[in-house]
This record gives structure tokens, sequence and C-alpha cells, in this order.
């Protein structure tokens, strides 16, 4: 399995981070959940340290998955990322946001970026609409449909074959469906914290 002490500490470092990327945790608040220091964790992450069993259960405690998930093998970055099709999630959207669905079609922690990608089917947004604001970029490729988005206060009409990418930490909204309903499919990526 690993050929050494280090190449272990190193695969448990890649899991946690990758976990803790995958709740969308900084370092500082995972550090908080299981109650050890952000620089401690920054060097478990980087495979420096190496946590004591009890260690590695309130992690993963914190990270809400049993101790041997941050055991198992992780793939290092740049290896290919396969999600198969029974493994994907849809969830229902909150009205709050929009009225449909998205699922969730992958996701890869890809060297110092992480990425995911989803499939939105909408039919509608609240009013006003819900604006979003967070650190990375967006793209978004309409397949069906046309909606209206709105980023740093400029409407933009998009329709099939349209694309829009936007920095996220622009505001932006999905402001109106205006032909639906609307398939898209997104992508959300934004560099990892520098511990």
């Amino acid at each position: 399995m690993y050929e050494s002490d280090e190449e272990l500490h190193r695969a448990i470092g890649r899991k946690v981070k990758s976990l803790r990327l995958h709740n969308r945790l900084t370092i500082g608040q995972l550090g908080q959940r299981c109650g050890v220091s952000k620089s401690m964790l920054s060097m478990i992450e980087a495979g420096r340290r190496t946590p004591s069993i009890r260690l590695l259960m309130r992690i993963a405690g914190s990270l809400d998955v049993p101790v041997t998930e941050l055991l198992e093998e992780v793939e290092h970055p740049g290896a290919a990322t396969v999600l198969r099709k029974e493994n994907q999630t849809t969830e229902a959207l909150s009205r709050e946001v929009a009225v449909g669905a998205v699922k969730h079609l992958a996701e890869m922690n890809w060297s110092n970026l992480f990425i995911r990608l989803y499939q939105y089917e909408l039919e509608d947004f609240p009013k006003p609409p819900a604006i979003f604001q967070h650190p990375g970029f967006w793209i978004v490729l309409v397949v069906k449909g046309t909606i209206d988005f709105d980023v740093g206060g400029e409407p933009r009409r998009l329709g099939p074959g349209d694309t829009i990418c936007c920095n996220a930490e622009i505001p932006h909204s999905m402001v109106k469906v205006v032909d639906g309903p609307l398939q898209m499919i997104g992508i959300q990526a934004w560099a990892h914290e520098r511990p």
C-alpha cells in the first residue's frame, strides 16, 4: 500500500485537505472544530507532521467521516478522477436560491485548484434574486432555455450555447428564467488557501 511512513503521512495529509475543502472549511475552521492549532493542521496536511490516533479521530469526527476514510488511498494531484453516474448526487434547491435542482457531476482537488462541475435544471428564481459572492471563478454554459444574469450590476442575457465566466468575488446573481425550463452546466473553481 505505502512504501514508507513518509508516503503514508503525505497521503493522510492529502486526504484531510481534500475532505476539508470538500466541506468548504478553512484550516482555521477545521482546527477550531477538532481543537488543534492552524499551524499543526497545516503541517499534517503537508505530510510534515504525524497525527496521533486520538487526533485522527477528532479530525474525522469534525469532517463527519469515519477515521478509516482518512487512511484510504488518495489520488495524487493531477491524476484522473472519475465520478460514476450512480454516485452523482442531485439536490433540490431552496426556494431562496431557485426553483429546480442541481446535480453534482464531479469535483477535483488538482494541484492548487479545487474544481466542481454542476448540472442545473431550473424553472424560476425568487424576487429579489439571491446574490452570490465567493472566492474563485464561476463559468456557466447554457444548454437549453434563456436566462438573465447580473454580474457586478451589469445585466447579461444568455441563450443556448452561450457561456459566461466571472470573477466570483464580484456579486453575481441569476435573475430570471426568460425561456424555460433552463438547463445549464456550471464550473466553480477556487485556489486552495496558502497555509
